[in-house]
């Protein structure tokens, strides 16, 4: 994955190069894009219009989560569950700053989705996806996505165009969703008269 966007991103390409990972905890993802980002920092990649775009499970949603326990491989709790993610967010937009950055029009952003991860994927322009599930774990007492089977196709394939399309609904969706006040976002049960769940 990491060899494919160096490759793109060392390419010539006309307008800007997306480059768009869909992650849940931002631990596989975050370590993969903070290595690029410090090469393109470093000038040891040199690049130019790129826009990184991490879709990523919000850090205050994961707060709040009573069930099912996140225990982790770490034993954290949902709320240094929460820290985690926030930190992996605020070391990526912090590139942003960085001159090169700046004055090559590489571009960092990162949109927080309150939702159980369900896949990862890695869309690098129109040449490259890998993808694959995120499951849970009763064992680990957490979700798993890098130990499921990473799944690559290339952009000739036809399935490529396909998910690629999916992945563009889901990702439009996420950033509606972001942009929304907390009000509207959040579900609210209908009120009722002398009825009650079943």
């Amino acid at each position: 994955i990491v060899a494919s966007m160096r490759e793109q991103m060392t390419r010539k390409h006309e307008g800007i190069l997306e480059i768009q990972f869909f992650a849940s905890r931002m631990l596989t993802a975050g370590n993969m894009l903070r290595r690029i980002l410090a090469e393109v920092a470093d000038l040891s990649l040199r690049t130019r219009d790129v826009k990184f775009t991490v879709y990523c499970l919000d850090p205050e949603f994961v707060a709040t989560l009573s069930t099912p326990t996140f225990t982790g491989e770490t034993n954290e709790n949902p709320a240094r569950y929460a820290d985690s993610i926030a930190a992996q967010i605020k070391d990526l937009e912090a590139f942003n700053e960085k001159p090169v950055f700046r004055s090559d029009n590489v571009t960092m952003e990162v949109i927080r989705y309150k939702a159980f991860p369900f896949m990862y994927a890695f869309l690098i322009g129109d040449q490259y996806l890998y993808f694959g599930a995120i499951t849970w774990s009763d064992q680990l007492g957490d979700f798993e996505g890098s130990r499921n089977p990473c799944y690559a196709v290339r952009g000739q394939d036809p399935t490529f165009h396909q998910m690629k399309q999916y992945l563009k609904n889901r990702g439009d969706f996420y950033r509606r969703c972001a942009a929304m006040p907390e009000a509207h976002v959040r579900h609210r049960h209908p009120r009722t008269h002398g009825a009650h769940p079943v």
